[in-house]
């Protein structure tokens, strides 16, 4: 049971990528703060295979 749910986890997260933050605010915060992920780590990323 404990792996199912795992896996829908990892399901739903895995294409879950929020847009709440436009362009512009998360340009302000990034010079703000010293955030390391950089915002295209934030959208999905095209699957190979």
């Amino acid at each position: 049971m404990l792996d199912k749910a795992i896996a829908v986890k990892r399901r739903i997260l895995d294409g879950y990528f929020p847009n709440h933050i436009s362009d512009e605010l998360d340009a302000e915060i990034r010079a703000k703060f010293d955030i390391q992920l950089p915002r295209a780590a934030m959208k999905a990323q095209r699957k190979s295979g």
